[in-house]
């Protein structure tokens, strides 16, 4: 069962699922059409830049709120 949206654009957050582990900046949170909540979330990536992933909330854990 999909849980609540509780996160935030500008929220800071750690994925906890699998088998890496990766902090970065929630840029989106939407609906799928069958209801499911998906957020995009930036990473910084090693010797610069950033890249975007998109993940379901259970993959998440708030780690700080946005301003």
């Amino acid at each position: 069962m999909e849980q609540k949206i509780e996160f935030t654009v500008g929220d800071y957050v750690k994925k906890v699922t699998g088998e890496y582990q990766i902090y970065g900046e929630v840029r989106s949170v939407f609906q799928k059409q069958d209801g499911a909540t998906r957020l995009v979330v930036e990473h910084k990536a090693e010797g610069g830049g950033s890249f975007l992933h998109i993940y379901g909330p259970n993959n998440l854990q708030l780690i700080s709120k946005g301003e």
